[in-house]
């Protein structure tokens, strides 16, 4: 339960930043989470 409320909160905090950073970081940021959501789904879940 702790860990779906730690994705909600990453999500948030994404979605705060994604209006003031620019495109490039937030390909970053997306890549980054590309490679995160396979360990932390299956936890979650």
């Amino acid at each position: 339960m702790k860990l779906i409320l730690i994705v909600l909160l990453i999500a948030q905090l994404h979605g705060a930043f994604s209006t003031s950073i620019p495109l490039a970081q937030q390909r970053d940021l997306m890549s980054i989470w590309d490679l995160i959501s396979p360990v932390v789904s299956p936890i979650a879940e």
